[in-house]
């Protein structure tokens, strides 16, 4: 057992500053409001008072790790690629919010020399039961798929688990969003079961530590495929993931009957099911009929080439009742218009800096970390401002029912920007009477010929 006063030496070192709560319950609040819906499943996997490596895709920045810091209320530790920390300032601020840096091959053989040391750390850290948060891919991209894992992970794993007689775990968590750059979308952690590496370790004692590397990275790249909505990143992706709302009612109509659905109708965590059942089918029919398969997804590529071209959304594809939903949502509007109007003009110069920062980026990963952070840092001055204004202007009461409306303004006025673009998105999907003839000949087919 590791020596108690060396952990609290460790601990010691590695204190908590007193303003990361404060922040973190700011920020916790903020994210709760950037997303129109948060899910968390699987929290029964996390193994309880124990040394937690939590392994996780990464398929949209910083929000990845937001996503992770709060599934519960214990501070974490983050790795994270050392390019971040280039400038003085913001390396001070990453490390003030326990994102420490890691090096990737790409930086060089030298920079990789310096990783041992940031392993060490890790290790470190890990003894005293802080979590450590690691993206095994080493870098982000916005796709439901998989890059290769990097070694950094498991070598940490290793090198705390030599240190302990306890069990080190590694936690794989699927993190999937309803869409990756826009606010007031979805979000959803799906956390599998642990891999316990002391286990892992006595079961394959014949390997060299190289060859127990690479075996623990091929069975958590294996242990996503089946958590996570899986599509490949080859020509037919877009094909694919369209593929996934033509058929969704009629995947889950059939599917409730085939998938143990969560207790609690987990709805996000649904909709990932009954997408992984659509992927796995197409799957294998690309398997058992080749020819057919790329007939089809072709088909589909040129209806999802066709609704890009003319900005529908998904969601009309999946829309089961488009007009009356249509009157209903303009109905909403109309008698909601005197409130949108008010929230829309205090909310404008945040509008213009999310379009000045929208228009900017090059990486659009980055889009919607952007966007928390003028929310997170920029609109609560906005509200000082208001509330300030609201005091000179109003009566004490009235002032105050002034600022409580101003905490909820910001995302209605989103949700009503995502509801109109939404509409708009629907009567062009109706006006579109090929696309829809298109979009029906497809469902048809998958219905006839590939489900199973």
């Amino acid at each position: 057992m590791t020596d108690e006063n060396h952990i609290k030496e460790i601990k010691k070192k590695y204190k908590t500053h007193w303003l990361y709560y404060p922040l973190s319950l700011i920020a916790r609040i903020s994210f709760h409001k950037f997303y129109q819906k948060i899910e968390h499943n699987g929290t029964e996997n996390i193994p309880c008072d124990a040394h937690i490596i939590y392994a996780a895709n990464h398929t949209n920045a910083l929000m990845d790790a937001l996503s992770i810091l709060y599934i519960d209320y214990k501070p974490k530790y983050f790795l994270g690629r050392a390019d971040m920390f280039k400038n003085p300032i913001i390396a001070k601020l990453l490390s003030f919010i326990k994102i420490m840096p890691i090096m990737r091959i790409r930086d060089g053989f030298n920079a990789v020399k310096k990783d041992f040391k940031q392993i060490e750390i890790a290790s470190e850290i890990l003894e005293t039961k802080t979590p450590i948060c690691i993206f095994p891919e080493g870098t982000h991209q916005s796709l439901y798929s998989l890059l290769n894992f990097t070694k950094g992970i498991f070598r940490i794993a290793i090198m705390t688990q030599k240190r302990l007689n306890e069990p080190i775990y590694i936690v794989p968590i699927d993190i999937e969003y309803g869409n990756f750059y826009r606010y007031r979308s979805t979000v959803m952690t799906n956390i599998g079961k642990a891999i316990n590496i002391q286990e892992y370790i006595n079961n394959h004692k014949d390997l060299s530590e190289a060859e127990l590397i690479n075996s623990m990275r091929e069975n958590l790249m294996n242990k996503f495929k089946d958590l996570i909505l899986y599509i490949p990143n080859d020509e037919y992706y877009a094909a694919k993931y369209d593929c996934c709302s033509i058929v969704f009612h009629e995947q889950k109509k059939r599917n409730r009957k085939i998938i143990q659905y969560s207790q609690y109708r987990k709805k996000l965590l649904d909709k990932s099911l009954n997408n992984q059942k659509t992927i796995s089918e197409i799957e294998d029919f690309i398997k058992t009929n080749p020819s057919e398969a790329k007939i089809f997804l072709n088909k589909i590529k040129k209806i999802s080439e066709k609704r890009h071209a003319e900005h529908i959304s998904l969601k009309s594809i999946i829309m089961k009742y488009p007009k009356f939903s249509l009157f209903i949502r303009s109905l909403i509007l109309l008698i909601l218009s005197p409130y949108l109007i008010a929230a829309a003009t205090v909310t404008f110069p945040l509008t213009l800096i999310n379009i000045y920062i929208s228009k900017k980026i090059e990486d659009k990963t980055f889009l919607n970390s952007l966007k928390f952070g003028v929310c997170f840092l920029v609109w609560p001055i906005f509200v000082i401002i208001y509330a300030v204004i609201l005091f000179w202007i109003f009566k004490p009461l009235w002032a105050i029912i002034g600022i409580l409306l101003l905490s909820i303004v910001n995302p209605n006025i989103r949700d009503a920007h995502k509801t109109i673009r939404l509409m708009i998105s629907d009567v062009k999907l109706m006006k579109n009477q090929k696309l829809e003839q298109d979009i029906s000949e497809v469902k048809k087919y998958y219905l006839t010929h590939i489900i199973k």
